[in-house]
C-alpha cells in the first residue's frame, strides 16, 4: 500500500499544476496527439488524453490507492513537471493500447484491472514519468522511420522545415516555424499519413 504523499510534496505538485497555462496544456495536448498516431490511431483523442494525465495526477493527490504521484524531484520546476506529465502519457497510451490488443484478442474474455481501475489509470505508480531506456529506443527507432520516409516523400519545399522539426523533435511538441506557416500545415498532414503506414506495418 503507498502511504500519503508529504504534505509539502501535495502542495508543491498542486502548485505546478495551476501554474500551467493554456500553451502547455496545447502543447501537452499536441504531444499526446502525435504519440497517439504514432500507434496507428486519430490525433482527434489527444485533449482526453493529455486531460486524462491531468487528472490521474490530481486522483494522486486526493486518494491514497489511485492515479498518478510525481516524486519531488519531478516537481521541482515547471519544466520537469510538464516532462513528467508527458512521461504519464506515454504510459496510459501504453495502457490503453495493451488493453485493446488484450481485448481484441480475448474478445470473450473480459479484461479488468485486478485493482479494478479503469484503462485511463493503470495503476497506482509512485515514480511514473520518463520512459525506460527500452521505451526510449523504440521512441528512437519510429523517429528515424518517420524523418526517413517523411524526406522520401515530401517536396524539396519542406526539407528544411524537416530538419527544423527533428531537431527538436523529442524535446518540443511542435513543428518549428522557420518559414512559412502553411509548409508546417502541409508537412502535419503528411506525417499523418505516414505515422498511420508505420502503425499498419
Amino acid at each position: 500500500m503507498n502511504s500519503p504523499l508529504k504534505p509539502e510534496v501535495k502542495q508543491k505538485c498542486e502548485a505546478r499544476l495551476n501554474e500551467l497555462s493554456k500553451e502547455d496544456l496545447l502543447n501537452l495536448t499536441d504531444f499526446a496527439g502525435f504519440r497517439l498516431l504514432g500507434v496507428g490511431r486519430s490525433s482527434d483523442g489527444g485533449e482526453d488524453l493529455a486531460q486524462s494525465a491531468l487528472l490521474a495526477v490530481v486522483k494522486g493527490l486526493e486518494l491514497d490507492k489511485r492515479g498518478r504521484r510525481p516524486r519531488p524531484e519531478d516537481i521541482a520546476n515547471k519544466q520537469l513537471f510538464i516532462k513528467y506529465l508527458k512521461g504519464v502519457i506515454i504510459s496510459l497510451l501504453q495502457n490503453q493500447t495493451k488493453t485493446r490488443e488484450i481485448k481484441a484478442y480475448h474478445r470473450h474474455t473480459p479484461v479488468a484491472d485486478a485493482s479494478g481501475l479503469d484503462e485511463f489509470e493503470g495503476g497506482i505508480i509512485l515514480a511514473a514519468g520518463t520512459p525506460t531506456a527500452s521505451q526510449q529506443a523504440e521512441w528512437n527507432d519510429r523517429q528515424n522511420q518517420l524523418f526517413s520516409r517523411l524526406r522520401a516523400r515530401a517536396p524539396q519545399r519542406l526539407w528544411r522545415t524537416i530538419d527544423a522539426w527533428e531537431d527538436v523533435f523529442q524535446d518540443s511538441d511542435r513543428i518549428p516555424v522557420n518559414s512559412f506557416r502553411k509548409y508546417v500545415v502541409e508537412l502535419r498532414n503528411l506525417a499523418r499519413e505516414v505515422f498511420k503506414e508505420m502503425g499498419a506495418n
